[in-house]
């Protein structure tokens, strides 16, 4: 993926890029690099202008007979639920997964770099309109930490990286819940989980990834919804429990992870609150590769 670093208490949203689309290890054959994908805007409920996907090859319509890339199907988990799932952000604390929450929050903070953090629907990655629109929330943290999983689900797809960040990263671990939901824990770094396994809110899925030669480690996760037959990414901290979702919220804004000026997906300035492009709903991905991770 690629990854915009918006500087604590800065106006300026530096663009990074940190990876690649990687191929997929456990579903066949990889998918071409996709290019950008479309945004949905909160005004017009339409795609903006320049950002359409124009890869060819995917064809995700209900009811057929499955992705091209996929060689199997694995059973949905949580067993026929098809409603969003209630996450959980974890974080580690004396090596355990710890909920966030108000009471804290600060400790989580002591660990978040300086180098802040990344809302989800800005245009990242380049000067519009090459690039990309960002499908995923993401910060830096300070020191190496293991990623929890959200919610439960089954894994069905370890997605390899093509660009590591270094020894042991992959790019991305894929968990399905139920039959319309993934969470994809991007940049994992020595994931403990396979394709098929079974995990629970709060299990291990692996580590942040180094950056920076070991002076930042990364933290990103995202979340797809299938729906009439498309893909789409959505900013996963909507899903989030009560007081774990008011403190994640929190921690966007004055003093802590600041991004108050970022480019919006028509190239132009935009604003961004509780971690997303507030002009941006959801991200049609439909033709990209991880529609290997559903069942169709």
């Amino acid at each position: 993926m690629k990854v915009q670093l918006a500087k604590i208490s800065d106006v300026l949203v530096v663009l990074v890029w940190v990876g690649a689309w990687g191929s997929l290890t456990s579903c066949g054959e990889a998918d071409p690099s996709p290019t950008a994908p479309s945004a949905t805007t909160t005004s017009s409920g339409t795609n903006e202008t320049g950002t359409t996907n124009t890869e060819s090859g995917s064809s995700n319509s209900s009811g057929s007979s499955g992705h091209p890339n996929c060689s199997s199907a694995l059973a949905d988990y949580p067993a026929g639920v098809t409603d969003a799932p209630v996450l959980t952000f974890y974080f580690e604390s004396g090596g355990n997964p710890t909920a966030l929450s108000s009471g804290n929050k600060s400790s989580f903070l002591a660990n978040v770099s300086n180098a802040g953090c990344g809302p989800f629907g800005v245009w990242e990655a380049g000067t519009y309109p090459s690039g990309e629109v960002a499908t995923e929330i993401e910060m830096r943290k300070s020191a190496r930490e293991k990623v929890y999983a959200m919610a439960p689900g089954v894994v069905a797809l370890v997605q390899a990286s093509t660009s590591p960040m270094e020894s042991g990263e992959v790019e991305g671990v894929w968990v399905r819940y139920g039959a319309n939901y993934i969470v994809k824990y991007t940049h994992v770094h020595n994931p403990v989980v396979t394709a098929g396994a079974h995990v629970a809110a709060g299990d291990v899925i692996g580590e942040t990834v180094s950056m920076s030669n070991g002076t930042m480690y990364f933290f990103e996760t995202e979340v797809r919804k299938k729906s009439e037959g498309a893909l789409y990414a959505i900013p996963w901290n909507t899903l989030l429990a009560s007081d774990n979702q008011t403190a994640f919220n929190s921690l966007f804004g004055s003093g802590n992870c600041t991004a108050p000026s970022v480019i919006g997906i028509d190239g132009l300035t935009t604003t961004a609150s509780n971690w997303k492009n507030d002009a941006v709903t959801q991200v049609d991905v439909t033709k990209q590769d991880q529609a290997c991770a559903f069942n169709w």
